[in-house]
């Protein structure tokens, strides 16, 4: 009965190979191998019994068999449900948002605190693009496609505003 492992010198040291079928069997008792006995394979090799080779094992002067076993597969990463990418994306429009909030606050201090018409015109205009941007935000939920990846990049963001100049210098 096949896989059989087998003990044999290859490129002048002691190792296992695998047997599938009586003729690579064949062809490495011609060239010196010993049977590993079933039960003695089972019980070194387990489930990597497929998976023996002369580069992950060795046999020392004693008959002593070493095996390194492939390391187990990367787990496949878990695809998160759509309840997952409702939550991340409400979370990333809420630091969207928040951020909007801190501007708008910016804004309407500065708007508070000038009389030149010129400023206020700016961040008029500056206040507006902002107020869209967060109604953008707001409706992205309700949007088709929702919730994509959860607010990563295939997320389709409205575009962050620029910053008045004005607002950079208080």
């Amino acid at each position: 009965m096949y896989p059989k492992v087998y003990i044999m010198k290859v490129d002048g040291r002691f190792c296992c190979v695998l047997a599938t079928n009586e003729f690579s069997a064949n062809q490495y008792i011609a060239k010196g191998a010993v049977e590993v006995p079933e039960a003695e394979a089972k019980e070194i090799f387990g489930d990597h019994i497929y998976s023996v080779g002369p580069s992950n094992t060795s046999v020392d002067e004693d008959g002593k068999i070493f095996f390194m076993p492939p390391p187990d597969p990367e787990p496949e990463p878990e695809v998160p449900t759509e309840a997952e990418l409702h939550a991340s994306l409400e979370k990333e429009r809420g630091y969207r948002l928040y951020d909007y909030d801190n501007t708008v606050s910016q804004i309407q201090r500065v708007m508070r605190n000038t009389q030149d018409e010129t400023i206020i015109s700016e961040l008029t205009a500056t206040l507006a693009a902002w107020d869209a941007y967060a109604t953008a935000l707001c409706r992205l939920p309700s949007q088709d496609g929702s919730p994509w990846d959860g607010g990563g990049e295939n997320t389709p963001w409205p575009t962050v505003p620029e910053k008045s100049e004005i607002l950079k210098n208080k």
